[in-house]
């Protein structure tokens, strides 16, 4: 066997793993629209330049049948590549959306990572295998509302993580309309939103009317869920610019 084909052969194996762990981010882990809210892009870049694009090279470097330690320096090559695929593999299961809870007037994204108490069992039994479950969170009022923030404060947690709050989203249809924003009111100060939003209804063949946009907070934009105004479930998302 030459360099040539030793390359092509890790090439081929290290594509195909790193082809299987895609799948099972975007499809599972991060279906569409997290995986573009979530922006799960900048640890995937990495495991492709190591894992496809540097583990590779470097047999073509290193590859030589008769040369001393060739095993020992494949192995080399190969603890790297399984050194990354662990590292990014686990940041991408450990941050991937679990939850994603309507907070007030916006959705937000509740890695499981940020999960640190149990869930009602009501959740729980709704809990998807595919992409995260849509929960409600049951905020209290007035003076009960400021001690709440004061009491996520002084536990270091936020809101959106406090999982005693959780209720069944199906449950609250009609509040999650009441958070609906009036896109066209925003293109008035902001046009991108317009051009956004018509492109958005274009490829859906669909009518305003038949949506409910709420905001989802990502992980550096903010970014509007397209929610089917029948039943609440998502439908698709645009861009906030």
């Amino acid at each position: 066997m030459n360099r040539y084909k030793a390359s092509l052969i890790h090439f081929v194996c290290s594509a195909t793993v790193i082809a299987i762990y895609l799948a099972i981010v975007y499809f599972v882990w991060y279906p569409e629209p997290f995986f573009t809210i979530e922006t799960a892009f900048g640890v995937i870049i990495i495991l492709i330049s190591v894992d496809v694009v540097l583990g590779p090279l470097l047999t073509f470097i290193v590859y030589k049948p008769d040369k001393p330690r060739l095993k020992m320096d494949l192995s080399i090559i190969v603890a790297i590549q399984l050194a990354a695929f662990v590292w990014g593999l686990s940041i991408t299961y450990s941050q991937r959306p679990v939850y994603v809870a309507l907070v007030g007037e916006y959705f937000s994204v509740v890695a499981a990572s940020d999960i640190k108490t149990s869930v009602p069992e009501a959740i729980v039994s709704k809990k998807k295998y595919i992409g995260p479950t849509l929960v409600y969170l049951d905020l209290p009022k007035g003076d009960e509302l400021v001690a709440l923030i004061e009491k996520a404060r002084a536990s270091s947690r936020q809101i959106n993580t406090m999982t005693e709050l959780y209720q069944p989203y199906e449950e609250h249809i009609a509040d999650v309309a009441r958070q609906g924003v009036d896109l066209y009111q925003r293109a008035v100060r902001y046009p991108e939103v317009l051009e956004n939003l018509n492109k958005f209804l274009t490829r859906n063949a669909a009518a305003y009317n038949d949506y409910i946009f709420v905001p989802i907070e990502g992980r550096k934009h903010i970014y509007f869920l397209a929610l089917n105004r029948s039943d609440g479930m998502i439908a698709g998302f645009l861009e906030n610019e």
